[in-house]
């Protein structure tokens, strides 16, 4: 009779430790990331596949060494690794472009003034802030090298408007560094007069999207954020989503990769 009781208690606490593997692993936002990782398929247009585990290790490897920290007292460990998490949704061949041109990612708990390299815009009033009387001091990212996210400041609030910041500002240096300002050329341009205000014409923040930057940063987020926004991308500003399609390439980059020494914007 004890040894049933055993038995039953045994299983008990098996089946309770593999609920909470379970769920510690479902609550983890880097593996509900992985249930949406998508390959290019011509008949389906994108699916969903299995995680490629070597691929997110090798990404995970060369954002380490993208990202460094201006920390000062305490900070929010889980707001940390939810960056890191969603940097992991960009194509390994950009990250990799990144680093080979020495971008740094300062994810920081101050201002971005405070950074030394932007010292200079304490009391600068940021383009289309123009209205809002707040300054650089308010501001909690910029896109430029450095490339600073403040922690905390991830998703849409009173002192920014993108769905994910560090997506928008990472966008930001992809645009102006890797593809030296692709978002200023004939293609990109006739397609942000077409589509940005379909994108965005429930968004309070329109206007801000008539700059043509900030509509490709916003439009790189939607693409790589989730399935989800890519959808929503899809359906309302299709050009824009072929575009970035493209972008996702590796061949893509071969095609329009352009070694410069030109300064990355601060916006």
């Amino acid at each position: 009779m004890l040894s049933k009781i055993l038995k039953y208690i045994n299983i008990l606490l098996l089946g309770t430790i593999l609920f909470l593997i379970v769920l510690i692993y479902i609550s983890n936002p880097a593996n509900k990331q992985d249930m949406e990782v998508y390959i290019r398929n011509e008949e389906n247009n994108y699916k969903v596949h299995a995680p490629n585990y070597q691929e997110i290790d090798a990404k995970e490897e060369i954002i380490s060494q993208l990202i460094e920290f201006n920390i000062i007292g305490d900070y929010d460990l889980e707001d940390v690794e939810g960056i890191i998490n969603r940097i992991t949704r960009i194509p390994i061949h950009l990250l990799q472009e990144l680093k080979n041109n020495k971008i740094r990612i300062i994810l920081t708990n101050q201002k971005v003034i405070d950074i030394p390299e932007y010292n200079k815009l304490q009391g600068v009033v940021p383009r289309g802030w123009e209205t809002t009387g707040m300054t650089w001091e308010n501001v909690p990212g910029i896109g430029g090298n450095p490339i600073v996210i403040k922690i905390g400041y991830s998703y849409c609030n009173k002192t920014h408007g993108s769905l994910n910041l560090e997506l928008h500002e990472i966008a930001h240096a992809i645009d102006t560094f890797i593809f030296r300002g692709i978002s200023s050329k004939n293609e990109f341009i006739n397609i942000h007069e077409l589509e940005y205000t379909q994108l965005f014409k429930e968004n309070c923040n329109l206007c801000y999207y008539e700059f043509i930057d900030e509509y490709f940063a916003e439009a790189f987020v939607y693409y790589f954020y989730s399935l989800s926004t890519r959808e929503k991308l899809k359906d309302n500003a299709p050009l824009t989503y072929e575009f970035f399609r493209k972008i996702e390439t590796a061949e893509f980059l071969k095609i329009n990769h352009i070694n410069s020494s030109k300064p990355l914007r601060s916006l």
